[in-house]
Order: C-alpha cells, then sequence, then structure tokens
C-alpha cells in the first residue's frame, strides 16, 4: 500500500494558485508531506515551504493528482489550513480516468467521498471510498460555486498500485 502520494513521480496540478505565488500556495506543497503548523513560538514550521491555495476568482476550484497510470485508491486524508481559514465549503473527492478542466464541475469519475460545509482551521477529514476505486486522476474539488479559496494544508491518498 502507498500510503501518501506524495512521493516523486506523481504530478500534482490546480485549477488556480493564489497570486501566482507558485512556492508558496502552489498545488506541490500540498503533497509534501510537510505539515505548516505552529513551531510553538508564533511562527510556523521552518521546513515548510508554504500551503496550497486557489485564487478567490476560480470556479469549482480543484487539485488533481496524475498518477500516470491507473491506482486503487481506497482513502483520502484531507488536512485543512492550520490557522485562521475556514476552506474548500462542500468539497468532493473524485477517483477517474479523465483529468479535470478548469471552470467545470467534473462530471466524470467515481465519487469517493464528500465533504459538506467548511472544513474547520486545523481539522482533517479521513475520507473512505464506499469501495475500492480505479482511476490514474484523483481530484478534490469544490462543487459550489462560492468563488471562495481551497486552501489544503496537505493531502493523503490511501492507494494499492494497480498493474502497468
Amino acid at each position: 500500500m502507498d500510503v501518501n502520494a506524495n512521493v516523486i513521480g506523481y504530478e500534482v496540478t490546480s485549477s488556480s494558485i493564489h497570486g501566482g505565488k507558485e512556492n508558496k500556495y502552489g498545488p506541490q506543497n500540498a503533497l509534501d508531506g510537510i505539515l505548516v503548523a505552529s513551531d510553538g513560538l508564533g511562527g510556523i514550521n521552518p521546513e515548510s515551504k508554504g500551503f496550497f491555495k486557489t485564487a478567490t476568482s476560480d470556479t469549482h476550484p480543484w487539485l488533481q493528482i496524475d498518477y500516470g497510470r491507473t491506482v486503487e485508491v481506497s482513502m483520502v486524508m484531507v488536512i485543512a489550513d492550520y490557522k485562521e481559514y475556514k476552506t474548500g465549503r462542500d468539497m468532493i473527492v473524485i477517483v477517474g480516468g479523465v483529468p479535470a478542466i478548469k471552470g467545470e464541475l467534473m462530471t466524470s469519475g467515481h465519487v469517493c467521498s464528500n465533504i459538506t460545509g467548511y472544513l474547520e482551521p486545523s481539522s482533517y477529514k479521513m475520507l473512505e471510498c464506499p469501495e475500492i476505486l480505479q482511476g490514474r486522476y484523483v481530484v478534490i474539488q469544490t462543487v459550489t460555486d462560492n468563488q471562495e479559496h481551497m486552501i489544503l494544508n496537505e493531502v493523503y491518498v490511501f492507494t494499492t498500485l494497480g498493474k502497468f
């Protein structure tokens, strides 16, 4: 079992990046394996480069992991921002063979799970799929057109690599 998609070789993309600041808010920060958390002294974990954050102008923002081959997904863990931001109102996790398209709601693939309402600061959700789902892409998307940031500290995908 590959407990985390945060391994070199997987491609992670997003529908947008807040302020175009790739290093601070890019999608790679959601899969870097480093939690942005307080160091206890009022600062953040010095190992962290940042977290993932979309632009507010984004309609149905998404984060997408491309495994480059079919994998079997059993569960996805989503960790919210560590500080003050509520995030991801009404998010859905989809596993499938078709990539996400900017500005469009995903209509292809299998629904693993969803989050109704907001993900509160410093919280996480374990999103268990109803069954093992197969697909090349794992997409986390906000389904309401609320034009708010999608802010994620970290994402972990629990998979069994398929045949390749």
